[in-house]
């Protein structure tokens, strides 16, 4: 690596401690106020250029600083909000009173202190005189900015405090459910597939949701249907989310909300079995939002379901098992919920049940899209089952539908390994590999080479392609 690459990524991270961390944030707003400070405090013992340079680097700085300050500041409340509405409470009615006495005692104090140095100069000496005047109008804007952000925090948080009692209501009315805490962490999901799905939520979180110009109302439901089939046919490559993630934003609350929970919920899926809970508690985030507005919303709660049912912990099927019995009081018709429930039966291990409902999925599926999707875990039901036979035909129906899809040849080149048709596995392997480099499928290859060879009495297939695979 040379000298500029070493710089760079010194730079990369120091931006980052700066500007993503809310210590990094504190120190730049302090250090831009104390330059800006520093150089109108010293102006006036300069000569008359340098004096100039010192007004106008003060200005700069000061003006930086006090800005930044207004972002760390707003920052700081919405994360405090956010905070108080994921434990649905806004913490004691102490605290509160406590952080608002404290915001207009400070902006008062530095209003005050600014206005009495402006007023006072004019009896100091000329020198003296100049930095009351400096330091009168650094502190004025200093109480300015802290009074406006006194103002926007009292309306935020009154507004949040009526939106938060609206939750509190669902909730007790059993209309909302608490998100569940996070699990104990996972031996099988790594700590860089967890950061990958936080950055996928940043990302997320800071779309703006239904504040786009909104779809005529007309398209607005077709849009929904066929944005979320876009998504749940999405296999390998998420930048295929980018287009119902458009459709998405420009549609009305709550479905809005609810398209990006669908979203994250692909987001979060590992494998078999396997999310990543921050994901999953992040579209459930979005599916609180959606049923502020609809509780009973039935897209919303079809998600919910799934969202809930991508965990194994004992809390989250509790509230799964919940949210599935006021679907089937709401919406027991609705064409997703056999997909939504064999999604709670999988996560519990019952494979037949869930078998059931992809059934009655495959019997009237809402699009060709989800039907494939369910006819593809349908397969590897069977398979994990050990319904080998059936699994195989299931497999080569789904591949009729879409030979380009490399998990299925992957998947259809497992069931014929345990069947012992190696020579069948290795060519369904092969197809999979040409189609996309899938690791667990490239290491299924060593083992079906591996095997064919033990089988033809130690002879490597291939001329003994299997040492270089």
């Amino acid at each position: 690596m040379d000298v500029g690459d070493l710089v760079g990524d010194l730079a990369t991270k120091i931006g980052a401690l700066l500007f993503r961390k809310r210590v990094g944030r504190w120190i730049l707003t302090v250090v831009l106020l104390f330059l800006g400070s520093s150089f109108l405090l010293t102006f006036p013992g300069q000569s008359q250029q340098l004096a100039q340079e010192y007004l106008i680097f003060g200005a700069i700085f000061t003006l930086g600083g006090l800005v930044l300050l207004f972002y760390v500041l707003m920052l700081g409340l919405f994360a405090r909000v956010s905070k108080a509405e994921e434990a649905s409470a806004q913490g004691s009615r102490f605290g509160r009173i406590l952080r608002r006495i404290g915001r207009w005692t400070v902006t008062t104090a530095f209003l005050l202190l600014g206005a009495l140095l402006l007023l006072t100069f004019s009896d100091r000496p000329h020198d003296q005189a100049v930095q009351f005047v400096a330091l009168g109008i650094f502190f004025a804007l200093l109480g300015l900015v802290l009074l406006v952000y006194a103002v926007v925090a009292g309306r935020y948080e009154r507004r949040s405090k009526k939106a938060l009692a609206r939750v509190q209501e669902l909730i007790a009315s059993g209309q909302l459910l608490f998100i569940p805490a996070l699990p104990l962490p996972r031996n099988d999901i790594s700590a860089g597939e967890v950061a990958e799905v936080e950055e996928y939520t940043r990302r997320m979180v800071s779309v703006p949701w239904g504040e786009v110009e909104q779809m005529p109302a007309e398209q607005v439901r077709p849009a929904f249907d066929q944005a979320v089939a876009r998504v749940r046919r999405v296999r390998g490559d998420l930048r295929e989310l980018a287009e119902p993630i458009d459709l998405f934003v420009r549609m009305p609350k709550p479905l809005c909300f609810v398209g990006a929970a669908e979203v994250m919920c692909r987001l979060s899926y590992l494998r078999w079995r396997t999310n990543v809970p921050e994901g999953l508690r992040e579209g459930l985030r979005f599916i609180r939002s959606a049923q502020y507005y609809e509780p009973r919303q039935p897209d919303a709660l079809i998600i919910r379901l799934k969202l809930l049912a991508g965990c194994a912990a004992r809390r989250w099927i509790e509230l799964a098992d919940q949210t599935l019995a006021l679907l089937r009081q709401v919406a027991p018709d609705h064409p997703r919920l056999p997909d939504a429930e064999a999604a709670v039966h999988i996560q519990q291990g019952d494979y037949d049940a869930a078998l059931a409902c992809l059934e009655r999925a495959l019997g009237s599926p809402p699009s060709p899209q989800e039907a494939y999707v369910a006819l593809s875990n349908r397969a590897l039901l069977l398979q994990q089952l050990e319904r080998y036979d059936e699994a195989l035909a299931a497999y080569e129906q789904t591949l009729a539908l879409d030979p380009a899809d490399p998990w299925a040849w992957h998947n259809k080149s497992l069931v014929l390994f345990d069947l012992g048709r190696y020579d069948e596995a290795l060519a369904c392997n092969d197809r999979a590999l040409a189609i996309a480099e899938i690791g667990v499928a490239r290491g299924m290859r060593r083992r079906i080479v591996e095997k064919q060879a033990e089988v033809q009495g130690g002879v490597q297939p291939n001329g003994g392609a299997a040492a270089t695979v």
